[in-house]
């Protein structure tokens, strides 16, 4: 009876001696998953979550570093953007910075585009001009010129004729060019920038004033 009493107290201790340990390793457990909670607006969350979050916050500066030009964030209310009423919007050292080198700024060339509407930019080896297309009253002005000379030229030698032909060009292109500021004026492309520099302008200048539609004549 007595080695009964004793084999049934061992199983107890035995007993008990695991569930202590048990309850030890849910404490460990318990403990780790402690350390890696984090607070995340005053609640507590497992690690899964905390690392949901962390690749949220992750994604989030991504974004932000997208929105980041020049170091400045287009939602930084400090910055004092330059909205256009397209919607366009752009930032002091942008609207102020030449959009080309040696070229005129941002402020510039929208101011430009109010006058004119529409501005072209023409590039070459030796420099980049802006171009405008001619209105109704400079080409009537242009042409009764050129009328004038032509009445007055008929005698003359055909190299002078092809001259003034020449010069209508320079003309041209000295009316509409916008930049840079010393080609306003036909000596410019006479002295200043090789030989077919104005007669190119020139036939840009007349293709994008509408002297020449898009297609052939449609039949209907």
């Amino acid at each position: 009876m007595e080695e009964q009493q004793s084999l049934f107290e061992m199983d107890e201790m035995k007993e008990a001696e695991s569930r202590v340990e048990g309850e030890k390793r849910l404490g460990e457990n318990v403990g780790a998953s402690t350390k890696a909670e984090a607070s995340f607006n005053g609640e507590r969350m497992p690690q899964l979550d905390v690392d949901l979050v962390a690749a949220a916050e992750l994604g989030k500066e991504i974004a932000e570093k997208k929105q980041i030009k020049d170091g400045v964030k287009e939602s930084d209310p400090e910055l004092q953007w330059i909205e256009l009423p397209d919607g366009r919007k752009f930032t002091p050292e942008e609207w102020t910075s030449p959009v080309f080198d040696d070229g005129p700024t941002r402020e510039m060339v929208e101011s430009w585009k109010q006058e004119h509407r529409k501005i072209y930019m023409v590039p070459f080896d030796f420099g980049t001009f802006i171009i405008r297309g001619l209105t109704r009253p400079e080409y009537r002005s242009i042409q009764e010129e050129k009328a004038k000379l032509t009445e007055t030229g008929k005698q003359e030698p055909l190299e002078e004729r092809l001259a003034k032909k020449f010069d209508n060009e320079e003309l041209i292109s000295a009316i509409c060019t916008i930049w840079p500021p010393e080609a306003q004026n036909e000596e410019f492309f006479m002295e200043k920038v090789p030989a077919g520099t104005a007669g190119i302008l020139a036939e840009m200048i007349y293709d994008k004033s509408a002297f020449r539609a898009l297609t052939p004549p449609i039949a209907l």
